[in-house]
């Protein structure tokens, strides 16, 4: 994962929200001294205002600390403190796809049986909006974007069962999600597509039991490419 210059109107954000990523990708790790200001500055390509601001945010969350004359390091994450601030990417190790994707066996595949019988007519056009974003971005080998439409299109499915704990757990995991739909996108040749259109069938026919054997065969089928 790389650093790249900030384009848009709100740097500090902006250099915020990829330093984030940074942290939770593990590219600086807890006890790991981060780049000065002035090294920050030229990488980003901003402002040491600009990355002051962003620092100062991290700080606030707990995700790095200022050790006087030594410079700011990456905190060793608490899960009690982080939970609401960081996706718990930072808490994985290195078969950390596997791990996401067992925990999505769960969520996911519950999700789409609450689904099934909770939908409304609006949320599955726009499920099938989602579907057919994701193929464009299939045939035009946009694997980031089709990741990110992937996640998007399960998050769709959370919301579609009303039930605020659920919705709640896409947004905290959100984070560890998409990086590992990235990895898991990247390397498998099979997008999953058939998965998703089955399942927007039957969620559309109101079928639970197949919304939820569909997703439970989707991610069994991750499982065992992971494993392999």
């Amino acid at each position: 994962m790389e650093i790249t210059p900030i384009k848009r109107t709100k740097l500090n954000d902006e250099v915020f929200l990829q330093m984030k990523q940074l942290l939770s990708a593990g590219v600086w790790k807890p006890g790991e001294r981060i780049p000065s200001e002035f090294e920050l500055c030229e990488r980003f390509a901003v402002s040491r205002i600009t990355v002051r601001q962003a620092l100062q945010n991290l700080t606030s969350i707990g995700l790095i600390e200022t050790r006087p004359g030594k410079g700011r390091f990456v905190c060793t994450p608490e899960v009690g403190q982080l939970m609401q601030q960081l996706s718990p990417a930072l808490y994985l190790g290195s078969d950390s796809s596997l791990q996401v994707n067992e925990f999505r066996e769960m969520l996911d595949v519950w999700s789409a049986k609450l689904a099934a019988q909770r939908a409304e007519p609006a949320e599955i056009e726009a499920l099938q909006d989602n579907y057919d974003a994701m193929a464009c971005c299939a045939a035009e080998s946009n694997w980031t974007g089709f990741a990110e439409l992937d996640l998007q299109f399960h998050v769709l499915i959370g919301s579609m069962t009303r039930n605020t704990l659920i919705t709640h757990t896409y947004a905290i995991l959100h984070d560890a999600l998409q990086a590992s739909m990235h990895r898991i996108v990247e390397q498998m040749e099979d997008t999953g597509l058939a998965y998703h259109r089955q399942l927007i069938d039957a969620i559309a026919a109101g079928d639970s039991a197949a919304a939820e054997r569909i997703a439970r065969d989707h991610l069994e089928n991750n499982r065992n490419f992971l494993q392999d």
